[in-house]
């Protein structure tokens, strides 16, 4: 999600441009920034380019021992491939897996403290490549603090990091091997949903309130990672227009709308102790809807939803479960 964030970071809430920016920002490519980076400050060097000590796209790997990571789906993604024990820094918002709340911070997901970085001495920063990292990773630049980027911001992009980062901190078979088996979960639903008619699907990740009736909602529009997430899952976006791509919108557009089912992501269920009752009834406010009398609204619980990390895969797999209930068997 890039929309216009709000003036400071929460630590909770349910805007999702508030969330978004704990997470990661839009890229188009994954790529590692090529070049040779010195840590002056702190007398180490990390190439990347094609000599030993680093990694670039042609596969080569470094071997990456005191890592900051600047987003949550870094750490994840870094864990994800066994390298947790080598993250010594991280953002606040880092918090999974559990392990990841004890790596010392290192401030926001967009104004890290870099005097904190450079105290870690690492020999690798991980940021993403979107607009939210861009004066992050410009200072890095100016710095030549050694910094890798990568794309969270598609499925394909977020797969593709596990290779990535699997080969920057000298895991390169864990990473491969997750990434193919990721590859693989995709294809398998791809089979499943083939030929199967799409329905229209809101996907719902935010409100202005979740107490009370409905009144405005944030949801994704058709650019983006979610949209990215539902296509594969077998659904069409409900939301028409490419711009805004996270619009809010309240009770009247909704219904304008009146998709076949509505999805929502629901986080703060965990976090505010808000039920699952409650937030159908919500829906319930909006009596005209289709979904709302199909009994077609799904709440899905649970922070894996708004982190872009290796469990959107399994995001994929449980909307693909939701879209098409009577899909073909799923192979062993």
């Amino acid at each position: 999600m890039n929309r216009t964030p709000p003036p400071k970071e929460p630590t909770t809430g349910n805007d999702p441009a508030r969330r978004r920016r704990r997470h990661l920002g839009p890229v188009l490519l994954v790529t590692v920034v090529v070049g040779s980076f010195v840590l002056s400050a702190l007398g180490r060097r990390w190439v990347g380019g094609g000599g030993a000590g680093g990694t670039n796209a042609g596969g080569q790997t470094s071997d990456a021992r005191r890592i900051v990571s600047l987003a949550p789906s870094i750490t994840e993604t870094l864990f994800s491939v066994g390298c947790g024990a080598r993250v010594v820094g991280a953002t606040r918002y880092c918090n999974y897996p559990a392990a990841a709340k004890r790596i010392a911070r290192v401030g926001g997901y967009i104004d890290p403290s870099f005097e904190r970085i450079a105290g870690l001495k690492p020999d690798l920063i991980v940021a993403l490549r979107g607009p939210e990292h861009n004066r992050v990773r410009a200072y890095l630049r100016r710095m030549q603090l050694p910094l890798l980027a990568v794309n969270h911001e598609s499925l394909s992009g977020i797969v593709a990091s596990l290779e990535l980062l699997g080969r920057a901190c000298g895991a390169p078979r864990r990473g491969i091997e997750l990434a193919n088996r990721a590859r693989a979960r995709l294809r398998e639903v791809a089979r499943r949903i083939r030929g199967r008619k799409r329905p229209r699907v809101l996907v719902v990740f935010g409100r202005a309130s979740v107490k009370g009736p409905l009144r405005e909602v944030y949801v994704a529009g058709r650019k983006g990672l979610y949209d990215d997430v539902l296509r594969r899952a077998g659904g069409d976006n409900a939301f028409p227009r490419d711009v805004p791509a996270y619009p809010k919108l309240g009770a009247e557009g909704i219904a304008a709308l009146d998709p076949d089912l509505i999805v929502e992501l629901a986080p703060e269920l965990e976090r505010e102790g808000i039920t699952h009752a409650q937030l159908l009834e919500s829906w319930r406010t909006i009596p005209s809807l289709r979904a709302v009398r199909q009994n077609a609204v799904h709440i899905l619980p649970g922070a894996y939803g708004e982190v872009p990390g290796p469990r959107f895969v399994d995001l994929v797999v449980h909307l693909s479960k939701l879209l098409h209930p009577t899909g073909r068997p799923w192979t062993p």
